[in-house]
């Protein structure tokens, strides 16, 4: 029982991120937001001739147009579909069989899928974040004795590192890590 609250939670979630979206209009062909000062939102189109009027000009009044970006239409269209989806759900998982059978309801999915998928796609999501853990630790760690852990081609060597060896350095400087090695262990 938890598990399908907490599936029911996640889905709900994710219609309302899916909103979300769709108001900030991550949906639209372009790179800016709607109402940012940068959008097509507060210009007049290109396409769209003005009519030249010299007063108008002259004044510091800006013309208003009624064009409404494309990104506007497709955000409320996906608020809208997320909206009806996410409520005809709700009702499918809310509303007795019998009732739905008596107002002629009968071709929705058995009410397992409600549960199902959601947890489905939690499991799904658990197993993405663990295969992404491993990859990153398994295949994109670096062996131990692998030079680019200790060092890159930004470092800065001195001229002649083993004045710098047994003394306090005046600066920072990277020591090739075979001199190390044989100050500390006792190399040749």
């Amino acid at each position: 029982m938890v598990l399908c609250s907490f599936a029911h939670g996640t889905l709900i979630f994710s219609l309302m991120v899916l909103v979300l979206f769709a108001q900030d209009g991550i949906f639209s062909d372009s790179d800016t937001r709607i109402f940012s000062p940068q959008s097509k939102f507060h210009m007049a189109p290109k396409a769209q001739k003005i009519e030249e009027d010299t007063l108008a000009r002259q004044s510091d009044v800006t013309v208003a147009t009624n064009a409404t970006p494309h990104a506007e239409y497709k955000g409320f269209f996906v608020y809208v579909l997320a909206s009806v989806i996410f409520f005809a759900y709700i009702g499918w998982t809310v509303v007795p069989e019998p009732w739905l059978q008596k107002i002629g309801v009968s071709y929705y999915p058995d009410k397992y899928w409600a549960h199902a998928v959601p947890a489905y796609s939690l499991i799904a999501m658990v197993y993405s974040y663990v295969f992404v853990a491993l990859v990153n630790f398994e295949v994109k760690t670096l062996k131990l004795d692998d030079l680019r852990n200790f060092t890159d081609e930004h470092a800065v060597y001195p001229k002649n590192p083993e004045e710098y060896v047994w003394k306090a350095p005046s600066g920072v400087w990277d020591l090739p890590i075979g001199l190390v090695n044989d100050v500390l262990y006792g190399g040749d």
